[in-house]
């Protein structure tokens, strides 16, 4: 899949915590999501996880365990 996640970078964590109640409100989308914790959660393995831009966009491949 290829998801937005929430950089572990200390300044673009904190701009995209900063602005997520704006993008909520403009559009609906979370941009501080947890993304690679959720999937562990719902029971996934994480085979690969690449970051692709910013570390924001990511590209995973999971598999149901």
């Amino acid at each position: 899949m290829l998801e937005h996640v929430i950089s572990e970078y200390k300044i673009m964590k904190a701009f995209m915590n900063l602005f997520n109640p704006i993008t909520v409100r403009l559009w609906g989308a979370n941009i501080n999501r947890q993304t690679l914790s959720n999937i562990k959660k719902a029971g996934f393995k994480i085979k690969e996880d690449k970051n692709l831009t910013l570390d924001v966009l990511k590209f995973i491949v999971a598999e149901n365990t």
